[in-house]
C-alpha cells in the first residue's frame, strides 16, 4: 500500500512529470481530488498501480495504470550498468536510490522514466470522455509524488521488484569480481613436495647469507676536522642572504685548526 501524500504544493519536478504525460488539462483537478481526500487507497503490484477514487459519498471509481515492462535484454543492460558503478551499487544494495540514476541509465541508452504517455495503459471505471480523466490524473499525481520519494517504484512499474533488483545486482557484482580474478596472472604456489627435513633446513637457514660478512668492505669518508663545526652548527640565525657563511668562515676555521687542532677536535 502506497502512502497518500498531501499535495498542498507540488514541486516543479512533479509538475514536469505530469505535463510530460499530457495531463496539463487534468492537472488541477487531479490535485484537488488528492487534497480533498478522494483517493481512498492506492497500491502497486508489479507493473500496475491501482487506486480507488471517491466521486460522491455513494460512488467511487477504480483506476488502473500499467507501464510496459522492460524485456530481459534491457534488464541485463540495466543491471550491468549499475553493477559497474561500485559506489552506486553499494548504495542500492543498502536500500537507497537517487533520481540521478536515471541520468546514468540514459547515458547507456536506457530511459527508466517513461518518455511518452503512450507508454502507459490507463483504465478507469468512470464513463468520462475524453481520457485520461480526472480520476486517472489524481492517481498520476500520487504516482509522480511517489517517484520523487522512492525511485524504486519506477523499477517495480518496469517489472522488477526491489528485492529482485538487489538480488540481481549482488549476483552481477559477484560475477564481475570473479571474472576480474580470473584475469590475474597465474602465480606458482610454493613447492609442497619438500620433505620435512628439507623444510626444517630451509627454516633454520632462512636468515643466513652465503656471503661472508668479513668479505664486505665499506669505505668511510670523514670530512676535514676544520669543516666539522660548520657542518654541525650550520648557518647562524639572522645571517644575511646571498653570502655563504661556510665559504666565508672556512679559512678562519682552517687557521684555528692548524694552530689549535687538538682543541677543535675535542
Amino acid at each position: 500500500m502506497l502512502e497518500l501524500p498531501k499535495l498542498s504544493k507540488m514541486d516543479q519536478a512533479n509538475r514536469t512529470i505530469l505535463r510530460n504525460l499530457g495531463l496539463d488539462a487534468q492537472l488541477e483537478q487531479g490535485q484537488w481530488y488528492v487534497r480533498q481526500g478522494h483517493v481512498l487507497n492506492i497500491s502497486l503490484e508489479k507493473n500496475c498501480i491501482m487506486a480507488q477514487i471517491q466521486e460522491t459519498s455513494l460512488k467511487s471509481y477504480e483506476v488502473k495504470i500499467r507501464l510496459k515492462s522492460f524485456p530481459g535484454e534491457i534488464w541485463d543492460m540495466i543491471i550491468t550498468t549499475l553493477a559497474q558503478q561500485a559506489t552506486l551499487a553499494a548504495v542500492i544494495i543498502d536500500g537507497e536510490l537517487s533520481l540521478e540514476i536515471d541520468k546514468l541509465l540514459q547515458n547507456a541508452g536506457i530511459s527508466l522514466f517513461p518518455q511518452s504517455p503512450k507508454e502507459f495503459i490507463t483504465e478507469c471505471s468512470c464513463p468520462a470522455i475524453p481520457r485520461p480523466c480526472k480520476h486517472i490524473a489524481a492517481t498520476f499525481c500520487i504516482l509522480a509524488q511517489e517517484f520523487l520519494k522512492n525511485p524504486f517504484v519506477m523499477f517495480i512499474l518496469r517489472g522488477k521488484s526491489q528485492d529482485m533488483l538487489l538480488a540481481n545486482l549482488i549476483e552481477k557484482r559477484a560475477q564481475m569480481q570473479q571474472d576480474s580474478t580470473e584475469l590475474l596472472p597465474d602465480v606458482p604456489l610454493a613447492d609442497k613436495s619438500l620433505s620435512p627435513d628439507d623444510q626444517a633446513e630451509i627454516i633454520c637457514n632462512y636468515w643466513q647469507t652465503p656471503d661472508r660478512l668479513d668479505a664486505i668492505h665499506f669505505e668511510e669518508e670523514i670530512p676535514p676536522a676544520s669543516c666539522h663545526p660548520l657542518q654541525v652548527l650550520g648557518t647562524p640565525p639572522g645571517w644575511p642572504a646571498g653570502i655563504s657563511f661556510s665559504e666565508l668562515m672556512h679559512p678562519f676555521y682552517e687557521h684555528v685548526n692548524k694552530k689549535y687542532g687538538t682543541i677543535i677536535k675535542q
